[in-house]
C-alpha cells in the first residue's frame, strides 16, 4: 500500500506471450507493493534514466507541467514494474507532442510522464525511459544452447550420489552386457494407478495410425521388441502387483524421414501421471551428462586427414534393467482392435525415461574404462569423440584408420553394444568394412546418393570432405515482430557459427 511516487517510462512488449511494463519509481524501496490487488516486486537494478537529464524547459511544448516526479532526470533504481493492464487505469486524458526527436508528455493519475528519445551531446538520440524486459525462460534457454562455454560445471551432490550408484550398483551378464539399475528419489509420492491411461492413449494412437495406414510401421517396430527379447509378456503370477510396484508407459509414434534405417519410432511417455499424481519420470534421478560437448566432438572430428563416423545401433537397448525395475516399464500391446489388450514389459532401458540417458551414456563410458589397456586409442575416442549415440573420429592415415574401426568396433562388442552406418571420406577404408555395417546411403560403389549426410546438425560431404550449415530460412511474415524474428533466428542450427555474423 505504498504510495507511487513517479512513474518513469513504459517498456516495449515483450515477447511470447507476456506483457508490456511500465518502469516506476515507489517509495519503500526493496519492499513489497500493492497495486489494486496485484503484488509486484523489485525487478530491475539498472538506473534510470541511464544519463542525466539537466532540463526539460528548452522544450515549449512541455513547459508548465506538473510532473509525477520532478526528479525524473536524476538517475535512480527502479523499484517496480507495473503490468500493462495496470497501466491503462494510470492514464488519464492529456498528451502533449513536440518536434520530431524530441520526448513527449502523457498525463497520469500521478501527474505528467515523460517519455521518447532525448537527443545526447553527439546530436544522436539516445532513449532515458525506456526499458525492455525479457526475462523470458524460452528465450534464455535458446542463448544458453548457442552459448558453447568449453568450461564444463562441477556437478552437484546429487549428480555426484548418482555416479555413485551407477559406480556400486551396476553389473554384467554372462554375455557382457551391462545390467544398470535406475537411482531413485526418495520421499516422492507412491505411484498411483496408470494402466487406464496408458489403454486409453493406445486406443487413440490405434485408431489414428490405422486411419492413415501406418500401423503396420508401428507393429513391425514392437514385433522387433518382441523378436530381439527388448520386451516380454508380464507373467502372470505378477499380474496383480500392487500399483505402488508398477508403472504402464504411454506411448506415440515419431516419424523421422531423413533416417537411413527406421523411420518409425516408438517413443514412451514416462511424464504421464499416475492416479497419484506422479509419473515415472518423477520417481528417478536424472543424473549428469558425462559425454564430451557438441562443439569439442565437432571440432575434434575436423582433425584427421581421414574421417570415420558411426552410430551405437539402439544404444539405449543395449543396456539391459534390473530384474526388479522391469515392472515401472510396462505398456499395453495389441496387433488387431479385435484382440483384448495384453500387458507387456521392456527389459532393456528405454526411450522417454528421463534416467535412461545417463544410464546408457555411462554404461558405454564404463566399456571403454574397463578395457582401455587392451584398446588405448578407441577408449579415448569414446571418452572423447561420442556425442550420445554418434561417434566422430579418424586418423592421418588409412591404415590407422582402418585399424581404429576394427578396435572400435570390438571394444564396443566386449560391452553388447554394436557400431553401424559407418562413413568415411576414404573409399579404401570403407572397402575394409562389412557392408551390412556401413551407412545404407551409400551406393556399390562407396559414394554417396546424396551429396550430403547430417551429422551432429551439420552437413558433410563424405567424397569431398566439405561441410554446409543447415540454414533453411522460411518466408518472413509481415509485419515482422519481435516473436517473428526470435522464432525464425531459433530454427537457425549454426553450431561452428559460419554465419553468425548474418544471423
Amino acid at each position: 500500500n505504498s504510495t507511487i511516487a513517479g512513474i518513469a517510462g513504459i517498456s516495449t512488449t515483450r515477447t511470447r506471450g507476456a506483457v508490456s511494463f511500465t518502469v516506476c519509481h515507489v517509495q519503500g524501496r526493496g519492499k513489497q507493493i500493492h497495486v489494486d490487488g496485484a503484488f509486484v516486486l523489485p525487478r530491475i537494478t539498472t538506473d534510470m534514466p541511464i544519463s542525466p537529464v539537466s532540463s526539460i524547459s528548452k522544450w515549449k511544448h512541455l513547459s508548465g507541467l506538473e510532473l509525477a516526479d520532478p526528479e525524473f532526470g536524476t538517475p535512480a533504481r527502479v523499484d517496480v514494474l507495473l503490468g500493462a493492464d495496470y497501466y491503462g487505469e494510470v492514464l488519464t486524458h492529456g498528451r502533449r507532442w513536440g518536434p520530431r526527436g524530441t520526448p513527449y508528455a502523457q498525463k497520469t493519475c500521478f501527474g505528467w510522464v515523460l517519455a521518447g528519445p532525448l537527443p545526447s551531446k553527439d546530436s544522436r538520440p539516445s532513449a532515458y525511459t525506456c526499458c525492455v524486459a525479457m526475462e523470458d525462460d524460452h528465450l534464455r534457454k535458446f542463448w544458453e544452447i548457442e552459448d558453447h562455454n568449453l568450461n564444463r560445471p562441477a556437478l552437484t551432490q546429487e549428480e555426484k550420489a548418482v555416479v555413485q550408484h551407477f559406480e556400486s550398483s551396476h553389473s554384467r551378464n554372462s554375455d557382457g552386457r551391462y545390467v544398470v539399475p535406475l537411482p531413485r528419489k526418495p520421499g516422492v509420492t507412491p505411484l498411483g494407478e496408470s494402466r487406464a491411461k496408458a489403454v486409453n492413449r493406445f486406443i487413440s494412437l490405434e485408431r489414428s495410425l490405422r486411419s492413415r495406414g501406418t500401423f503396420k510401421e508401428f507393429a513391425n517396430v514392437i514385433q522387433e521388441y518382441f523378436e530381439l527379447s527388448h520386451a516380454e509378456p508380464v507373467p502372470k503370477d505378477e499380474l496383480e502387483k500392487t500399483c505402488t510396484d508398477v508403472y504402464y508407459l504411454p506411448m506415440h509414434v515419431v516419424r523421422k524421414e531423413d533416417s537411413s534405417t527406421s523411420k518409425v519410432r516408438v517413443v514412451f511417455d514416462a511424464s504421464a501421471h499416475s492416479t497419484s499424481g506422479t509419473s515415472l519420470n518423477d520417481h528417478f534421478l536424472v543424473g549428469p551428462t558425462v559425454h564430451s560437448s557438441l562443439i569439442d566432438v565437432l571440432l575434434r572430428f575436423r582433425r584427421y586427414k581421414v574421417a570415420l563416423a558411426t552410430d551405437v545401433s539402439r544404444m539405449y537397448r543395449a543396456v539391459l534393467l534390473s530384474a526388479n525395475q522391469k515392472d515401472l516399464h510396462r505398456f499395453v500391446w495389441r496387433e488387431h482392435p479385435q484382440q483384448p489388450m495384453k500387458d507387456y514389459r521392456m527389459t532393456r532401458l528405454t526411450f522417454g525415461v528421463s534416467a535412461s540417458s545417463f544410464a546408457a551414456n555411462m554404461a558405454m563410458k564404463q566399456n571403454a574404462i574397463n578395457y582401455s589397456d587392451k584398446y588405448p586409442q578407441a577408449s579415448q575416442v569414446v571418452l572423447q569423440s561420442f556425442y550420445v549415440d554418434d561417434g566422430l573420429t579418424g586418423a592421418n592415415s588409412i591404415q590407422d584408420a582402418i585399424q581404429l574401426r576394427e578396435d572400435l568396433q570390438d571394444l564396443f562388442q566386449l560391452g553388447g553394444f554394436q557400431l553401424r552406418k559407418w562413413k568415411s571420406n576414404e573409399q579404401d577404408v570403407l572397402s575394409a568394412i562389412p557392408p551390412d555395417l556401413i551407412d545404407p546411403k551409400t551406393t556399390q560403389e562407396l559414394k554417396y546418393e546424396d551429396d550430403y549426410t547430417k551429422i551432429l546438425g551439420v552437413e558433410w560431404n563424405a567424397t569431398s570432405d566439405y561441410f554446409r550449415s543447415m540454414i533453411s530460412l522460411p518466408e518472413i511474415r509481415i509485419p515482422l515482430t519481435k516473436r517473428v524474428l526470435v522464432s525464425n533466428i531459433a530454427r537457425l542450427f549454426d553450431i561452428f557459427g559460419w554465419c553468425s555474423p548474418a544471423i
